[in-house]
């Protein structure tokens, strides 16, 4: 009975040493180039190309000989041969000088004298299985010969010659004639006078080409793989399994199932693909094949009719050569966790290990299949010590990944795992991760180091900070200015700087201390972390503090919300209506409710809330700033801008002055008073949300009144329609919508203006309605008097139902209103950055990797040669840095320095948007999108849904999801006033979910999402 055995330095499952011809020999042909560089003193030959984990390409077939009992070992080559003797100096080794003739006589004449024994040949640049020797017939008769593809004159060998002795004999006899005429091996059957014996190379043989190609060959089939590692795994258990082709089951179903029934004896089994094409290094079919479980192995007819229903699924996958297989397992019982690891994050391969998994059911494919309700997901850095990781069995699934990677050589695994009520690790599948995107040459341990200074940053997290209230604070990219929705969760650094200097540098703090809250100045609210953004939750909470409330109680008050915050993290998406106290609207009992069981007492209860009814009163009444003043401030923003980009700056200090200026008055007349409005317009949607919660209104009631609140996106249907019966000129829309963009700060994401052509005929679709007047939100919350004016006198307003109404039926337009009219300023601003940028020949991806800081320094006024160079390395030191920082994965919001090396990704909370129900097709769109009439029909997928993607309510979809974006988000305030079903801030869970459906159900008054196929 053969035995299993550990193959030191390889890591694969190999047979100990057969029976061969004592005198057999392998010999490495150094015939071509290898791995070049262009220093040439860099290059090295193909058999030292290192898979991932540092192992030769050498190092392979050195162990497949030893365990196929071949111990003499010659390598004949010429290109960097000495590089092969200082690290194999154990070899025997040839030199051959006319290396680069690839003529098999040249090879021949260095090893004459070998000429005796039986001999294999193979090129530097295979590698090969021990299982291919096992396969080897030991006493031949003829030369066999392995070739990828057929050998043509003047190319380097590329595969297996097997030499039986007679032959080599005969070989060397004619070349002691001094004969000539060996070009290559296909000639020997002249030569020698034997029969050569061509075969194709199977699965365990290949041609490597790349040290990605070496690290994906030992992951050849699941059943294979699993073959391979069982013996060597320590850290977990593989089970026994039966493995066999589909062929042979057709030619004797009997006997295997009798070999089934004696290795599994009395119990349940699971009857698994393991399809050629099924994990591929191309591409993975992962759960395009079936498995069956829970089959009771006693009975036959069932064993009969599993494996029939899994190789009926590769009906549309057969091969030629037998390579589809059956594999047969012990079912796992009594089965605590299940679930898969994917040892590299899959988008970029980033050094981070994803486990989703299920620790709620017992069931062992509830991942798989895609069937499991209740799933949970980590993301567990590869640097994370293990005083990070909050659970016992993620601890042990690192450390099996960690050795599954060191054993196949390959860093970027699938693998299917279970525990069992015990707390022991099986593993059920290891596969390699395809099509993973490249980390772009990028070292993992920068990545490391990011984390490493971020963690010693955490420490602030728990400092106090001067002129603040609040003992800590969070970081979050959710709440309040929200970064992840607007700019993104990896923004470049013109976003990202653009986003800090216009609005939350010093302009939200400013906006807020006008209209009565508590003044922050000199504290930004956003800061960059391995250049994500995220809000300092503690500076937010600060600022929508009364001015007027003392500061004991604001500390109270702070400490109250963030920890809030940091026990229901879902609710970072709902921060201003859920977290953070900061108006009184007709639902406070609730809030007093939760800060009394907080530890607040009825005085502290009713102090806050007569300070924030003073400042709500203030604001409902527009006593300060009212609405139409802050909406007039886009009157002097829009002659200044014009006044500016009339004058055509063209000389580099003009260009400069001319951007300042922009975005000066941008933050004046632009983001200043739209900060006041967005605050105005979260009270609005707050005294919305109250009415439903005391249920003074109904939710169907609250939409009716939405849907008649003007917004962007509906005056940009009723232009278009006007456009298409030629009542207003294309060039007149596209004045009016051209400067708009699905990513309002940044400069590569095209304008209506750059796409208008695909944009406009997206839009052909559309046709007036019957009633196409404009409703009045006032007579629609007309008929709500009647329950909201008693509610306005028991809270303890001083203002009156039509004021408030007024407010709120003003406020949120009003948002929407300025925003698109400041946007016109970062669009000028943009058409200058790219005139400044053509004097040293940047584009519009060069210039995204600067900083506004940079843009506008003084260091522009000079257009010499120098500093086109220095902008250059600029450029590509933000640009490698952005690549680090892409590969860096961090949770949402970040509590200590623990959760940025592993972290829960939480399952969040759908803001639906209308009661309606749709069915339809998913379709994921960009902030680059190009081709809108795919979305006709669709439910459209957005990662953060900037006002830019106003376009999309013209396209015919027929709902939205988006990952990130709040309650009252320019996204959902669209949605309700076109009554488009929508579920705005999904999270991630949900969101790549749903992006890896391709068809759903959005049940908005259920409030699901249901995977229909």
């Amino acid at each position: 009975m053969e035995k299993l055995g550990r193959i030191k330095g390889v890591g694969i499952c190999t047979k100990l040493p057969c029976q061969r011809q004592p005198m057999m020999k392998a010999i490495i042909v150094g015939s071509e180039r290898g791995v070049r560089s262009l220093d040439s003193s860099k290059g090295y030959p193909m058999s030292l190309l290192q898979d991932r984990k540092g192992r030769r390409l050498i190092d392979w077939n050195l162990e497949s000989l030893k365990s196929g009992g071949i111990d003499e070992v010659m390598y004949v080559g010429g290109y960097h041969i000495e590089k092969v003797v200082r690290l194999y100096s154990n070899l025997r080794f040839r030199y051959n000088p006319n290396w680069q003739s690839h003529r098999l006589q040249d090879i021949l004449s260095c090893i004459n004298d070998e000429l005796n024994n039986d001999l294999l040949f193979f090129s530097d640049r295979i590698v090969f299985l021990p299982s291919f020797l096992d396969d080897i017939d030991p006493v031949p008769t003829d030369i066999e010969l392995w070739e990828e593809e057929p050998m043509q004159l003047g190319r380097p060998f590329r595969g297996l010659c097997r030499l039986p002795s007679h032959a080599a004999l005969e070989l060397k006899e004619f070349l002691e004639k001094d004969a000539e005429g060996i070009e290559d091996f296909s000639d020997l059957e002249k030569v020698c006078g034997i029969p050569i014996t061509r075969k194709k190379f199977s699965r365990d043989i290949s041609a490597i080409r790349s040290n990605r190609e070496l690290s994906s060959f030992v992951l050849q089939g699941k059943a294979q793989t699993l073959e391979r590692l069982r013996p060597l795994v320590k850290s977990a258990t593989i089970l026994d399994q039966v493995r066999f082709s589909e062929q042979r089951w057709l030619k004797d179903s009997k006997t295997i199932i009798m070999e089934i029934q004696k290795a599994f004896e009395e119990a349940n089994i699971v009857v698994r693909s393991s399809a050629a094409a099924e994990d591929s290094s191309e591409e993975s079919l992962a759960g395009k094949f079936k498995s069956v479980l829970r089959v009771d192995s006693k009975e036959e007819t069932e064993i009969q009719k599993a494996v029939e229903e899994v190789l009926s699924s590769f009906s549309n996958h057969q091969t030629a050569d037998d390579a589809n297989e059956v594999f047969v397992q012990p079912l796992l019982e009594n089965t605590s966790i299940s679930g898969v690891m994917m040892t590299r994050d899959y988008h970029r391969g980033a050094p981070t290990y994803l486990i989703n998994f299920d620790d709620s059911t017992q069931s062992t494919d509830s991942v798989t299949s895609g069937t499991g309700k209740k799933l949970r997901t980590f993301y567990l850095s590869h640097f994370a010590p293990e005083n990070c990781i909050p659970e016992e069995f993620l601890q042990a699934l690192k450390q099996t990944a960690e050795e599954l990677t060191e054993l196949t050589g390959h860093d970027a695994l699938d693998i299917e795992f279970a525990f069992d009520s015990e707390g022991n690790c099986f593993v059920f599948q290891v596969r390699e991760i395809v099509q993973i995107k490249g980390n772009e040459g990028i070292d993992d341990l920068e990545v490391g180091n990011e984390l490493k200074s971020l963690a010693e940053n955490c420490k602030l997290l728990d400092q106090r900070e001067p002129g603040l209230l609040g003992k800590s604070t969070i970081w979050a990219n959710m709440p309040d200015w929200n970064p992840a929705e607007i700019i993104g969760v990896h923004p470049s650094p013109l976003s990202s700087s653009l986003y800090h200097h216009i609005i939350t540098s010093g302009v939200w703090s400013e906006a807020r201390e006008k209209i009565g809250y508590r003044a922050c100045r000199d504290v930004p609210l956003m800061k960059l972390l391995c250049g994500q953004p995220y809000v300092d939750v503690r500076s937010s909470l600060n600022s929508l503090l009364p001015a007027s409330l003392s500061d004991d109680l604001g500390e109270k008050l702070v400490n109250h919300s963030i920890n809030r915050l940091r026990k229901k993290p879902h609710l970072h998406d709902k921060y201003e209506f859920e977290v953070a106290v900061n108006c009184i609207d007709f639902n406070f009992e609730s809030i007093k409710t939760r800060l009394i069981a907080d530890g607040f007492n009825n005085s502290e209860c009713d102090e806050i809330r007569t300070q924030y009814l003073k400042l709500t009163n203030r604001i409902v009444k527009e006593i300060d700033h009212p609405i139409d003043s802050l909406l007039n401030c886009s009157k002097t923003l829009e002659a200044n801008r014009l006044g500016i980009t009339s004058r055509e700056p063209e000389s580099v200090p003009e260009i400069l002055q001319a951007i300042r200026r922009i975005l000066s008055d941008c933050k004046t007349f632009g983001t200043l008073p739209f900060s006041i409005l967005a605050r105005y317009s979260f009270m609005a949607s707050s005294f919305l949300r109250s009415l439903v919660d005391r249920g003074s209104a109904s939710q169907k009631e609250i939409d009716f009144v939405l849907s008649s609140i003007p917004t962007i996106a509906g005056k940009f249907k009723k232009d278009m329609m006007e456009c298409i019966e030629a009542n207003i000129s294309e060039d007149e829309l596209i004045a009016k919508y051209g400067h708009l963009r699905p990513g309002t700060y940044d400069l590569t994401s095209p304008s209506y203006r750059e796409t208008w052509k695909q944009i406009s005929s997206s839009q052909r679709h559309l046709h007036r309605s019957e009633d196409s007047s404009d409703p009045d939100p006032l007579e629609r919350f007309e008929p709500l008097r009647e329950k909201i004016a008693p509610l306005i006198k028991e809270t303890g307003f001083e203002f009156s139902f039509d004021e408030l109404s007024s407010f709120i039926t003003r406020a949120i337009p009003a948002r929407e209103m300025l925003k698109f009219e400041f946007t016109k300023n970062i669009d000028s601003a943009f058409t200058l950055i790219r005139k400044l940028g053509k004097f040293f020949d940047l584009c519009d991806e060069d210039l995204s990797h600067l900083s506004v800081e940079v843009l506008m320094s003084e260091s522009w006024k000079s257009t010499s040669s120098i500093l086109g160079r220095e902008l250059r390395m600029r450029i590509s030191h933000y640009r490698k840095k952005q690549i680090v920082h892409d590969l860096t994965r961090l949770p949402g919001m970040i509590v200590d320095a623990d959760c940025i090396h592993c972290f829960e990704i939480p399952e969040s909370q759908p803001n639906f948007i209308t009661e309606g129900c749709v069915r339809a097709p998913v379709q994921p769109i960009s902030a680059k999108e190009s081709n809108p009439q795919k979305l006709v029909g669709k439910i459209a997928l957005i990662e953060n849904a900037d006002p830019g993607f106003d376009w999309i309510f013209g396209s015919g979809i027929v709902g939205l999801v988006t990952q990130y974006g709040g309650a009252a988000s320019h996204m959902a305030i669209r949605s309700a006033e076109l009554q488009l079903p929508s579920a705005i801030g999904c999270g991630q869970l949900i969101f790549e979910q749903v992006a890896g459906t391709g068809f759903v159900e959005l049940d908005c008054k259920g409030r699901q999402i249901r995977k229909i196929r």
